[in-house]
């Protein structure tokens, strides 16, 4: 409002301030009416208070990213860029829950045993892709 009272012509101030014509006569009005007030800042987070995120990942160490994108109705992305904000990662520690630890050093030893000869693999079991937190 400034810049037009000073002399300044609606069309230039658009240009200058890349606002819409409209705005501009909208804004007017208000300033002659006296309705036009500063606007406050937003205050808040609009989606992701990293205060939150950070307490609840302390409390739930474990929850992935899909997880906490339920519990703050967001999205994934929002999740991701705000634990990069707060340096936080959420790598898990997942493991086959058919794991033997036996069968793999007796596994490694045979392995040992055959070291300079090729060896070929075949798996005859089948791979379970789905892991589980331990």
């Amino acid at each position: 409002m400034k810049f037009i009272n000073q002399g300044g012509s609606k069309v230039e101030a658009a240009r200058r301030f890349e606002l819409g014509r409209r705005t501009i006569y909208c804004s007017l009005a208000a300033a002659q009416t006296g309705t036009l007030a500063p606007k406050n800042s937003w205050g808040h987070w609009r989606k992701l208070d990293p205060q939150k995120l950070q307490v609840h990942v302390q409390a739930h160490p474990d929850a992935t990213r899909k997880e906490l994108q339920r519990a703050f109705a967001v999205s994934h992305h929002a999740v991701w860029v705000r634990l990069r904000q707060l340096g936080l990662t959420l790598k898990k520690l997942t493991k086959y829950r058919e794991r033997n630890e036996v069968q793999r050093w007796l596994f490694r030893r045979e392995r040992e045993d055959l070291a300079g000869r090729p060896v070929f693999y075949l798996d005859e079991c089948g791979v379970d892709h789905r892991l589980y937190r331990e």
